[in-house]
């Protein structure tokens, strides 16, 4: 074997090193994000896994007002008001209200166009963005907000979904309950 052959041995082997040296950080890098998207898909599994909803209220109230005319004829106007939903957190993963959704009949409300309220035994807290496992969120939806985004006035709402940041979502039927005043 002669030099020649000696030196294209050591030019190919040279060459394998380089493409080894190229090569092996790519895998590794790969590999390293790919454990870590199955690690955050993991965790978001588990979120979603202990998430739960129960809607215990959602109703739209219906005001009843009586009138009188000059005549002494009485008659009955009925008003619709605002849209209240209760729902309680019966998962065991605390949840941001900021990255919870509601949805009327499928139209999305905007954060700024209702209010919500967390609810812990007798304490009612407004200014909290964390729903805690076994407590209760109420959001009120005003009667404005609702003519809005249907374009009518004093609609009545059939239906009211909230959808969690981990995905789980909780729907139901309103419930007109008429009031008088």
């Amino acid at each position: 074997m002669g030099f020649s052959t000696s030196a294209s041995a050591a030019i190919l082997l040279i060459g394998c090193l380089v493409a080894a040296s190229v090569f092996v950080p790519t895998m590794f890098s790969v590999s390293t994000d790919t454990g870590s998207a199955l690690a955050t898909q993991s965790d978001q599994t588990r979120d979603r896994l202990n998430t739960d909803l129960n809607v215990t209220t959602a109703i739209q109230e219906l005001h009843v007002v009586e009138y009188e005319d000059s005549n002494g004829d009485t008659y009955n106007e009925t008003h619709v008001d605002d849209v209240v939903v209760r729902i309680e957190n019966t998962g065991t993963t605390g949840l941001a209200i900021s990255s919870t959704d509601v949805l009327l009949e499928g139209k999305y409300v905007h954060p700024d166009d209702y209010q919500t309220t967390v609810i812990d035994g007798d304490d009612e807290i407004s200014e909290t963005d964390l729903w805690y496992p076994g407590s209760t969120l109420e959001v009120v939806v005003p009667i404005e907000t609702i003519e809005t985004i249907f374009g009518e006035e004093e609609y009545e709402v059939d239906r009211i979904q909230l959808t969690t940041e981990t995905g789980i979502s909780a729907a139901e039927s309103i419930t007109l309950t008429e009031t008088e005043g």
